[in-house]
């Protein structure tokens, strides 16, 4: 080690980094186990009286050190704050007519993902995109006020936390500022823990009201202009907490969604959606029953995401017009021997399994996505493999067919493709493991002769 450190280029300022002279080998006496005579503990005491004289001389300019640190780097902290200032007068976003930006603004405030904004851990009660744009500058806020289409979505996350006041109060904001023209509204219902000192059945009360509150509440919000709804729930039973002696109407819904694993009462099924003269699209995920009244013949497009277990040809007199269908991560998902008259179908995780009498005469794009076509079944009549799925759209008239990222063989993709004559636009995208590769130069010039 250096016997001196320099503290300052400028002054030469050094610190004396050399220890106090150590009269004993301490190495060779720990080594050799017995007891110091009298000099020698002496000696042992002064070394240690020294070099604790040394170390508090090195504490002290460690932090005389650490002040001066501190002080250059709330120094350079306020100098970047100030830079950062005069970058923000050059930023073209402030050349922006102000038009654009409003556009901008009411794509991010309509556009939030719901799935980004459940994951948070410190999840707000509202979705508070428009309040933090009004919050940057005067001018900014002066275009959030004065736009009503920022403050048309809502993304609410309703618990214990928020039940009643709170989430109520806020609901009112956008129900102002909106014009009352709420265009979306997404809301999680979520018990949560209950903690000491709180009576759980008066938080439930209170989460109950909260909930119906938006639906039933004259005074809250304004619904008959919404076009999208979404409510996700694990915990609370939401056909036990939506009222079933009103029923109000949604002239303008589009998309319904229902999200958790609450399971619906067959004996008393949610009406409050059952007048929806425009509700096309209904998302279901993770439900084991589907017991509520919709307007169910007039529903074109229908996304079933992690159904434990159903036979789809028993929904067909539910949705008789469907013509475009995900389901994503069911398993357990059985077509039977009936004509499934899909236009468009996705394929998420896993395939069905399909009856050998079965068809879709009016299939014209598949999308197959995350699946191992190499996992497969068969039973009975059933079969969930690829060869099986060949059959089922065998007659269809496909002519669009996308694979994304598949465990499959060139063998079997090669198949699937012989197998569609008539198709006219392929998507292949590979997963990244270079051990189950399909495009090849082979299987490039194997596709030659389709």
């Amino acid at each position: 080690m250096e016997r001196y450190i320099q503290l300052c280029h400028n002054c030469r300022q050094r610190f004396d980094a050399q220890a106090p002279r150590l009269p004993l080998d301490t190495a060779s006496y720990l080594r050799h186990w017995g007891q110091l005579n009298d000099s020698e503990a002496e000696l042992c005491t002064n070394a240690i009286a020294d070099l604790q004289k040394k170390i508090s001389e090195y504490e002290a300019e460690i932090s005389r050190l650490n002040n001066t640190l501190e002080k250059l780097k709330t120094g350079r902290k306020s100098l970047t704050s100030c830079m950062e200032k005069y970058k923000s007068l050059l930023s073209p976003v402030r050349s922006l007519p102000r038009d654009v930006l409003q556009g901008i603004f009411e794509f991010v405030c309509t556009s939030v993902s719901y799935d980004a904004f459940l994951s948070r851990d410190d999840l707000p009660l509202v979705s508070i995109t428009p309040f933090y744009l009004s919050s940057i500058c005067a001018y900014w806020r002066e275009i959030c006020l004065s736009s009503p289409m920022l403050w048309t979505s809502i993304l609410a996350g309703v618990d214990n936390r928020g039940t009643s006041i709170p989430f109520l109060y806020v609901t009112k904001l956008f129900k102002q500022r909106s014009g009352a023209r709420l265009l979306n509204l997404q809301m999680s219902v979520e018990l949560g823990n209950v903690e000491k000192g709180f009576n759980h059945n008066d938080v439930q009360r209170r989460l109950h009201y909260a909930v119906n509150s938006p639906f039933y509440s004259p005074d809250t919000l304004n619904l008959r202009g919404v076009k999208r709804i979404g409510i996700s729930s694990r915990t609370v039973p939401l056909w036990n907490v939506l009222r079933k002696d009103i029923y109000p109407e949604f002239p303008e819904l589009e998309h319904l969604e229902f999200s958790g694993d609450v399971e619906f009462s067959g004996e008393h099924p949610i009406k409050v959606f059952e007048y929806a003269p425009k509700l096309r699209t209904l998302s279901l995920n993770a439900f084991r029953g589907t017991f509520f009244s919709l307007p169910s013949k007039q529903i074109t497009t229908i996304y079933f995401a992690n159904v434990l277990s159903f036979v789809y040809p028993s929904r067909l007199c539910s949705f008789p017009n469907a013509t475009t269908a995900t389901f994503d991560g069911c398993p357990d998902l059985l077509f039977g021997i009936a004509e499934i008259l899909f236009q468009r179908l996705v394929l998420k995780d896993s395939l069905p399994a399909f009856h050998r009498a079965g068809s879709m005469p009016r299939l014209k794009a598949l999308e197959l996505v995350d699946i191992d076509c190499t996992m497969s079944s068969e039973f009975n009549d059933r079969m969930n493999t690829i060869c099986a799925l060949l059959k089922y759209v065998l007659k269809s008239p496909l002519t669009e067919l996308a694979l994304t990222t598949l465990t499959i063989g060139p063998p079997e993709m090669l198949s699937l493709l012989h197998a569609i004559p008539q198709l006219r636009r392929l998507s292949i995208v590979e997963q990244i493991e270079p051990c189950i590769g399909i495009i090849s130069p082979q299987f490039i010039r194997q596709m030659g002769n389709l």
